[in-house]
């Protein structure tokens, strides 16, 4: 808001405004983003690849597909090595055309139009790392460790695609730094413990996550974490405690109240999970993963009370999110 007034009162100050779409842009107000970059900023540097690039994240946001496929190319021809352009541009052709080859084929343009660039690597890493090609992840992102072994965001790739991979040993090399390397980083954690977890560790995993509580500020994910894996390992009055303590930060309610489902399934409180999951189920219908999980233990749920069409239609929802899963 602070910038928006110095604009009302000055609009020539192009800096603000520039920094003004950064802060649009992120907080997802795509239109009032793309107004500054087409009213003013483009209109004094129409060729500016950065600018050219925010404005196909802001058509991309606003479901215009084509126009920034369009316009992301268009950056990278005034610029070869804008590469946020390739991986914006990657991830429409992926995500919201559906076209995932055509993506996969301006990550293989941008690596080849970089110079042995980090910043590349991370990209590519990052985007293979989406479209679960982790063989690919984890080669880019070795890459990029290899040349900045500070950068935390991708031992954590490298060390949950090894798990994928079931590279275990590498894994827990690769989560161990990032954990040394940002010991408040909630997310070094909870890699951590999903690769101990894995191999079949769930007491120790557990014990990372106790650990971690005491040392990350963001102690939401943490507690989200640990509460599920008390819960797989019968730890019912711990796990209790954990969904409380969860309770008490900011981590969406939705969530929470799918843990309570999840607990309940664990006691075999077969109707009274399957009402919590019923209630939670509209809450998460956008979050694939977590409705897959809903549909999944409702199924179990309605073949312990005996429901037997419910229970098979429950899992049919369930295959339908995830053919693979559980």
């Amino acid at each position: 808001y602070r910038l928006e007034t110095i604009l009302r009162l000055d609009p020539g100050r192009l800096d603000s405004r520039r920094k003004l779409v950064q802060v649009l842009t992120a907080m997802g107000r795509f239109r009032d983003a793309q107004e500054h970059l087409e009213q003013y900023l483009l209109k004094e540097s129409p060729d500016d690849p950065e600018l050219l690039t925010q404005l196909g994240q802001c058509q991309r946001g606003l479901g215009q597909y084509e126009r920034a496929t369009t316009t992301f190319r268009r950056a990278i021809e005034l610029k070869l090595d804008h590469f946020p352009a390739y991986a914006q541009l990657a991830g429409t052709y992926r995500y919201d055309l559906k076209q995932p080859e055509q993506g996969d084929e301006w990550i293989t343009k941008m690596i080849l139009a970089s110079a042995d660039s980090v910043e590349v690597y991370t990209l590519a890493a990052s985007y293979f790392y989406g479209a679960q090609n982790y063989s690919a992840a984890l080669k880019w992102a070795e890459e990029a460790i290899k040349r900045d072994t500070s950068n935390v965001d991708m031992f954590l790739v490298a060390a949950d695609s090894s798990r994928r991979l079931e590279q275990f040993d590498s894994a827990e090399k690769y989560a161990q730094q990032a954990v040394n390397l940002a010991p408040e980083r909630s997310d070094a954690y909870s890699v951590y413990a999903a690769i101990q977890s894995a191999q079949g560790q769930l007491p120790a995993a557990i014990k990372t996550l106790e650990t971690a509580v005491s040392k990350v500020k963001d102690k939401g994910p943490i507690y989200w974490t640990l509460a599920g894996m008390q819960i797989d390992a019968g730890s019912f009055a711990e796990a209790e405690k954990t969904i409380k303590d969860l309770e008490g930060t900011s981590y969406p309610r939705a969530q929470v109240e799918f843990l309570r489902g999840r607990l309940l399934v664990g006691q075999q409180q077969w109707f009274l999970a399957a009402r919590k999951l019923e209630s939670v189920r509209p809450d998460v219908a956008n979050s694939s993963d977590l409705v897959k999980q809903v549909d999944f233990l409702l199924g179990i749920c309605y073949a312990q009370m005996g429901n037997l069409d419910q229970s098979l239609a429950a899992y049919s929802k369930a295959m339908t999110q995830d053919p693979l899963w559980p």
